[in-house]
């Protein structure tokens, strides 16, 4: 998938099976519960995206930013820690931004 734009959409029953996303936004969807095992993600965005219980789970991301639309909340702070990274392969920069926010990043492999 490159260069597509998801905006407000409620894509959590979607299954993304081999994909690559190369320049994709999504922002402000639902997408709680997903599973991203295995999948790259390069200059992706997820603005202001639910992505409670999701899997990300040996997963590349490059230049992959995760940011709420508006301030900071403890509802956002409690939905992205929620996120399981395990084992997946990301860039320092993208990594500093989830460490910042409290992200638990054991097992990852900084690219």
């Amino acid at each position: 998938m490159a260069d597509v734009k998801f905006t407000a959409s409620d894509l959590g029953k979607t299954i993304f099976v081999y994909c690559e996303f190369n320049g994709v936004s999504f922002k402000s969807c639902d997408m709680r519960g997903i599973n991203f095992d295995g999948q790259v993600f390069v200059d992706v965005k997820f603005d202001n995206a639910d992505l409670a219980n999701s899997s990300f789970s040996g997963v590349i991301l490059r230049n992959v930013s995760f940011r709420p639309t508006f301030a900071l909340t403890n509802k956002y702070y409690k939905s992205i820690k929620t996120i399981d990274f395990d084992g997946a392969s990301m860039d320092k920069l993208t990594y500093a931004a989830l460490k910042g926010v409290g992200v638990s990043l054991e097992n990852i492999v900084l690219l």
